[in-house]
């Protein structure tokens, strides 16, 4: 019976999940959102099956970019990258492209491929590529789900799932062709089961470990690039903070496991960036034009110099990196004026805007009261809570390190980089509310017992 419900629990969360992600199902993001979000980029995708269909999935390096209806070079600042979807739809002719330079492009090749073998319509082969993207992501985020119901209890792993699932920037992302989200969260997943199947006490060999962060680190290189690399990186190590401490590793261990990921995380960005110095020199015609790329997008997303850069870059390359991460503080997790219209802007804004502040006022409180809850609890309850918050707080150098280190990227992307906050913060801090909530309810039980609690003290090697 427990292992029907486990399964059970993972199916319920794959269909939640999917079913919010491809339409939005719980209007967490808002029909304005949810229609207007990203297009431009999606826009690279399409574009790409355009020039996949006339000349070959490979041709200009099989680089996702811009058809152009005649001989000025499309863009995306302009209406003229709305082609893209008039010339898939209807088979027009194009005379140039334009090639983005700055990832490998994966997603668009499969998309490729699948629009070549696919025997539907236009219209509705782009509602399956949707269907495909939604579901990805949430196959993904369902086995993170799965893994905390399977660590911490059904109260927990519920609330993690639900959290998710109202979070309007996972939805409107989620759902995109361009992003391809789940290869953000596929490193955490992969090794948040890896770890958890290691037995106790048992070192990985560093090797094998590093040759798996390297396969992993490349998928997620391969299908949306150095997007908010550091980000992925480091909650890619989460995981491991969480073990290190429920089984009170020494700190050379863990240091130890964060270097070999880090030199195989260092390796697989080394082997995506060369592939796609590749490519452009198969469009552009040298390798020098890829590297000069890579370093021109790394400065100007960074601390570049401003007088090496357009006009347009200064405020960005100049601004206090304090004074980005303060904006994206008051970025919105969830507006539940979305469901509660209330004629005061005031409530609207201070109340009903649940704001990322206020979930890291939250979290912290939560897992200050989760430590003191479990202090009579039995040992490996403590220590599995302990892991828990600690990790959480470790999870929130991932997107602090995009804001602080990609800071002119963060000062002018403020309608996407909110994202970052559940790379993968907000998932463990919730994870953190889930487990208060659920000690809380049990505690007043005959057996002072949940499920986490049976689960700890009869099967204390892992929890999956």
């Amino acid at each position: 019976m427990p292992k029907a419900r486990s399964i059970l629990f993972f199916l319920f969360s794959l269909a939640l999940l999917f079913f919010d992600f491809y339409s939005d199902g719980l209007h967490a993001a808002g029909q304005y959102f949810w229609d207007d979000h990203q297009i431009t980029l999606e826009s690279f995708i399409i574009g790409r099956m355009v020039k996949s269909g006339h000349d070959g999935i490979f041709s200009a390096g099989g680089l996702t970019g811009l058809a152009g209806p005649d001989a000025i070079p499309p863009d995306i600042e302009h209406q003229n990258y709305r082609f893209q979807t008039q010339a898939y739809l209807n088979s027009l002719p194009f005379q140039t492209y334009s090639i983005y330079k700055s990832q490998n492009g994966a997603q668009g090749m499969l998309y490729s491929a699948l629009n070549a073998i696919l025997p539907f319509s236009p219209t509705d082969k782009l509602s399956i590529f949707h269907a495909i993207a939604s579901l990805l992501s949430a196959l993904v985020l369902a086995w993170i789900s799965y893994w905390f119901y399977r660590e911490f209890g059904a109260i927990t792993g519920a609330v993690v799932l639900l959290s998710t699932a109202l979070s309007q920037w996972l939805v409107v992302f989620a759902h995109s062709l361009w992003w391809s989200t789940w290869a953000f969260y596929f490193p955490m997943a992969v090794l948040m089961y890896y770890l958890a199947r290691r037995q106790r006490g048992a070192k990985h060999p560093l090797l094998k470990f590093g040759a798996l962060v390297f396969a992993v680190i490349l998928v997620k290189c391969s299908f949306n690039g150095f997007e908010y690399i550091t980000t992925a990186l480091i909650m890619m190590t989460v995981p491991l903070a969480y073990i290190c401490v429920r089984e009170k590793e020494s700190l050379r261990s863990f240091l130890t496991s964060v270097l070999t990921a880090a030199l195989a995380s260092f390796l697989a960005v080394l082997t995506s960036a060369t592939l796609l110095c590749i490519q452009i020199a198969t469009v552009e015609g040298s390798l020098l034009s890829g590297v000069n790329q890579i370093l021109f997008s790394l400065l100007r997303r960074s601390y570049g110099n401003p007088q090496d850069f357009s006009p347009d870059y200064t405020a960005s390359l100049t601004a206090n990196p304090i004074d980005v991460v303060a904006t994206y503080l008051r970025g919105i997790y969830l507006d539940l004026d979305q469901y509660f219209r209330v004629p005061s802007d005031f409530i609207t804004n201070y109340f009903l805007q649940f704001r990322y502040l206020y979930l890291i006022l939250i979290f912290a409180f939560a897992a200050a009261l989760l430590i003191y809850l479990v202090r009579r609890t039995p040992n490996e309850v403590q220590r599995r809570s302990l892991a828990l918050a600690a990790a959480t707080g470790f999870s929130l150098l991932a997107p602090l390190s995009w804001l602080f280190i990609f800071k002119a990227h963060s000062y002018i992307h403020t309608f996407m980089n909110n994202i970052v906050w559940q790379m993968p913060f907000t998932i463990y801090g919730f994870a953190v509310c889930g487990l208060v909530l659920q000690t809380l309810l049990t505690s007043n039980r005959k057996t002072g017992e949940s499920d986490f609690h049976r689960r700890a003290q009869t099967n204390p090697q892992d929890g999956v």
